[in-house]
């Protein structure tokens, strides 16, 4: 029953479980194992994989796997007080009325539920964070389907991974050879009557450039210190949104960073923006140091850049909001012992003494300011190209795009994180060999890790059509094929399953990555239910 599904999915929502942090997830689905009476296998990694022997009368059929991740990104907004590394996803579920507004409805109210679902107007979001029906729902339809005694269905093999959100690492480190299907439906996709038949490959590439932290010899009282901050961004999907034209925080502040260092001398002291590679960044700040003479031309500049972004991002950004704290910064200097050596203790935020990291004692050296700063703008960032193909469903589609999607300063070096995407390994190589050689010449490091595999389109597959057919059967209409610019884990995984085929599926979901991320209930049960009517043969059907 698709009640199932929710009850899974609200069990999962209390458990911590980004990207690296999936010791309780892959736990709880031991236990959910072990409850069922099913077979499992949990590696070193945490990854999961679950088995459900065949019924009596489907013990001829082959099997077939279902596949999912566990993990999700967590974002938040400014004003959550949520850590998601220990906190639950605060669920909302609400129905649209016919304002447009949301009316709440509580899920554990049967009636209600059943009357929204019946309407085709039931849908789930979290309080001001991401909800994580990427890849929750899909595992929650999972496990309601291995849980159902009364499907009758052959062999069902469930794989679940880690890190799929960070460089599909899980995906790249499970062993696969136990299984025995050769038919594969990914759980994760976010478009309802979409069959995604291929997608893009990627890589996460970090670039670090050496910083060296003194202070100048000017007199503490002939020293500011701003903190300018760009936020409110939309953000979204790096691969999905990489035709969008939205806004990156981090690079949008480096252009305002530019502009100023071109006209006046300053230092870095901490930076801060973004934390996930595959999101585009919706805010990043820059506290900086100056002498106190050229504040006015400092400010000017954020002032004028502010309402030049504003204007260039009104459709996509609207919420976009460029400023500086003005009165609210002092930089407190104490003489270092036994030096002239000077630190910046404290920054006052409007009247707040907050102690400065240790790592952010003294500025950056101008030198590595301005070189990190020109560093940032000469590497790529953004769409770089689209797909130039007849057929149409390459049409609209990014074929290489890079998020820069994470940005650190630590006490001796910047660093930079990106998730490089191409639809070719062509692209992908072009691309990330381009940012080597810009890293090397303004004397960065780079490297590249957890890349995987672009999953190529190759035309219809058997069994696609198969699934189309039952599709077509149960819904009037024939699903549409689709690849798109974003990974998901089929590419792996048939690269080592011989003979395999898949399609991944979902339901529809909106600004998944974001903290507007929506999923929609009543899409899931139509989803959860075509996927029981094919393990069942399409008997419930007949």
């Amino acid at each position: 029953m698709f009640k199932e599904v929710i009850k899974y999915f609200r069990q999962i929502s209390m458990i911590p479980r980004g990207s690296g942090n999936e010791k309780g997830i892959s736990d709880y689905l031991v236990t959910f194992a072990k409850t069922h009476g099913l077979s499992y296998i949990q590696d070193k990694n945490l990854n999961i994989i679950i088995k459900r022997p065949a019924a009596e009368e489907c013990k001829e059929k082959d099997p077939v796997i279902l596949q999912a991740h566990m993990d999700m990104v967590c974002e938040k907004t400014e004003d959550s007080l949520k850590d998601l590394s220990k906190d639950p996803v605060d669920l909302i579920f609400f129905k649209k009325t016919r304002d447009g507004k949301q009316k709440t409805v509580d899920p554990d109210d049967p009636d209600a539920v059943s009357k929204a679902l019946s309407e085709n107007n039931l849908f789930l979001t979290a309080d001001r964070t991401t909800l994580g029906g990427d890849d929750g729902i899909g595992v929650a339809i999972a496990l309601a389907l291995l849980s159902d005694k009364e499907l009758s269905a052959p062999p069902i093999e469930f794989v679940c991974t880690v890190s799929e959100e960070t460089g599909m690492i899980g995906a790249s480190k499970i062993d696969l050879s136990e299984l025995q299907g050769k038919k594969l439906i990914n759980l994760d996709s976010d478009d309802e009557g979409y069959f995604m038949l291929g997608c893009a490959g990627g890589g996460l590439v970090k670039v670090s450039h050496p910083a060296e932290r003194t202070f100048p010899d000017t007199e503490p009282d002939d020293l500011e210190a701003l903190r300018i901050t760009l936020e409110g961004l939309t953000g979204g999907h790096s691969g999905s949104c990489a035709a969008s034209g939205r806004a990156n925080a981090i690079y949008e502040l480096f252009k305002v960073l530019k502009d100023v260092i071109s006209s006046v001398r300053f230092r870095l002291l901490y930076l801060t923006g973004g934390g996930k590679d595959n999101a585009i960044p919706r805010s990043a700040e820059a506290h900086i140091v100056f002498r106190r003479e050229n504040k006015d031309k400092i400010t000017d500049i954020v002032t004028k850049d502010a309402k030049e972004l504003k204007e260039k991002y009104k459709e996509t950004d609207p919420d976009l909001d460029l400023h500086y704290t003005e009165e609210a910064y002092e930089v407190h200097l104490d003489a270092k012992v036994g030096g002239n050596l000077l630190n910046a203790r404290l920054i006052t935020d409007k009247g707040k003494e907050t102690p400065v990291p240790e790592e952010v004692l003294t500025p950056i050296l101008y030198e590595n300011t301005r070189d990190f700063i020109s560093l940032v703008l000469a590497l790529p960032n953004g769409l770089i190209s689209m797909m130039k193909s007849d057929n149409p469903l390459m049409k609209d589609l990014p074929e290489t795009s890079l998020n820069l999607g994470i940005i650190e300063l630590a006490r001796d070096k910047f660093s930079l994180g990106y998730l490089v995407r191409s639809q070719s390994e062509k692209g992908y190589s072009s691309l990330t060999a381009q940012m080597k050689e810009i890293a090397k010449s303004a004397g960065a490091s780079y490297s590249v890790s957890g890349e995987y595999p672009a999953w190529e389109y190759t035309g219809e597959t058997e069994f696609y059509r198969e699934l189309a057919a039952l599709y077509e059967k149960m819904y009037g209409k024939k699903p549409i094929p689709v690849v798109i610019h974003a990974g998901v884990e089929c590419g792996l995984m048939i690269d080592r399953i011989s003979g395999c085929e898949a399609v991944s599926i979902g339901p529809d979901m909106n600004d998944i990555h974001t903290t507007e991320e929506t999923l929609d209930i009543s899409s899931s049960e139509r989803v959860y239910d075509f996927v029981r009517a094919y393990l069942s043969g399409g008997e419930e059907l007949s």
